[in-house]
């Protein structure tokens, strides 16, 4: 029996890759979905996961599905996404406040949603 959307890891790279579990998402009720960490910035490894920050206005609606969907991606890829979900209204209050956020917004990359600054 043949897999539906198996991604061949060899094809894609890890960027491609959260670009396209990014896509997966759909953009509907999220602000940002923010590559970062060490794909983002180029140097991932062979263990490398891949980290993805989502900006949505509730998070109570896509969390579930984010997370169903981070395990489906790594059954089809054999690639780890490490996914953080935060409120639009928490990011907006410490995105200049919080080390975690202002590394983030040094060496990220805007891969979906909405809104088109980080």
């Amino acid at each position: 029996m043949e897999k539906k959307n198996n991604i061949n890891r060899k094809e894609l790279n890890r960027k491609e890759l959260a670009i396209n579990f990014a896509k997966s998402l759909g953009y509907l009720d999220i602000e940002k979905i923010i590559l970062f960490g060490s794909v983002a910035c180029g140097e991932d490894k062979k263990d490398s996961d891949i980290d993805i920050l989502i900006i949505i206005h509730d998070e109570n609606k896509i969390e579930k599905e984010a997370y169903n969907k981070v395990s489906n991606f790594l059954l089809e890829t054999m690639e780890y996404i490490s996914v953080k979900i935060k409120n639009i209204n928490y990011y907006n209050l410490h995105k200049n406040k919080s080390l975690f956020f202002k590394n983030i917004k040094n060496e990220c990359v805007l891969i979906g949603g909405s809104g088109t600054t980080i």
